[in-house]
Parts: structure tokens; C-alpha cells; sequence
């Protein structure tokens, strides 16, 4: 039996390209109201209403990416915080997928080898 193809483009996107189409579409959204806002008010009311717009977009973006930065699969969104890590990453259990969480504690691994005191950052990083 094969299996059920998802027919939408909404279903065949994983769980981090949502995450971003939801914040593109804030993006663009946010600000159109804005400037119909701004059309269609006063002229004292421009700066407010772009102060409103700017806060609505940061909070909305910050919102629907606030799980980027957690142990979440890019691909269906299960939590894998109490999954192994191995050397390239984490793996799902749900979907198999292999995601690479961690990139920044892996860079502060490189500073803290024996002998990396003795240079500056920015040596170390040249040569």
C-alpha cells in the first residue's frame, strides 16, 4: 500500500520553512496595515502608528521563532530535548531526521582547548 502523498503545499513544508513563511508573512503583513493605517489618518498620527507597527513586528516575529533556538526537529517539530546528541547532531525519533542543534555551544568548545588562552581570538581564528 502506498503511502498517502500530502496534496498542499502547506502540508509538504517541514516544520522550520512554516516557521518562516509564518514570519515572512507577518513581515509583509504588519507593515501594509501600517501604511493604510498611515494613509488614512491625520499626519500627527504617522510616528505612533509606525512606533505600533515596528512593536507588533517584533513581537509577532519574535513569537513564531521562538522555537528555532530550542532542541525542536526542523522537520516535524517534536521536542528532542531529552535525545542524545551525537557528533553531527540530533536525531529524531519521529521522522529520522538529523538536526544540527548546538552550533554555537560546538564554536565555545573551540575556545576552550588546552592552549587556547595564549592567543587572541582573532589570531586563533587566522591561523
Amino acid at each position: 500500500m502506498a503511502q498517502h502523498e500530502p496534496n498542499t503545499l502547506w502540508q509538504r513544508l517541514t516544520w522550520h520553512g512554516k516557521v518562516k513563511v509564518r514570519a515572512i508573512i507577518w513581515a509583509i503583513g504588519i507593515p501594509l496595515a501600517a501604511w493604510g493605517a498611515i494613509i488614512l489618518s491625520p499626519a500627527w498620527l504617522t510616528i505612533p502608528v509606525l512606533g505600533v507597527a515596528l512593536t507588533a513586528l517584533g513581537v509577532s516575529v519574535s513569537k513564531v521563532t521562538r522555537n528555532v533556538d530550542q532542541a525542536v526537529c526542523w522537520t516535524c517539530g517534536k521536542d528532542l530535548s531529552a535525545e542524545d546528541a551525537f557528533e553531527h547532531g540530533l536525531v529524531c525519533p519521529s521522522c529520522g531526521a538529523l538536526n544540527q542543534h548546538g552550533s554555537v555551544r560546538l564554536a565555545l568548545r573551540v575556545d576552550d582547548e588546552p592552549g587556547a588562552g595564549d592567543q587572541p581570538a582573532d589570531e586563533r581564528a587566522i591561523g
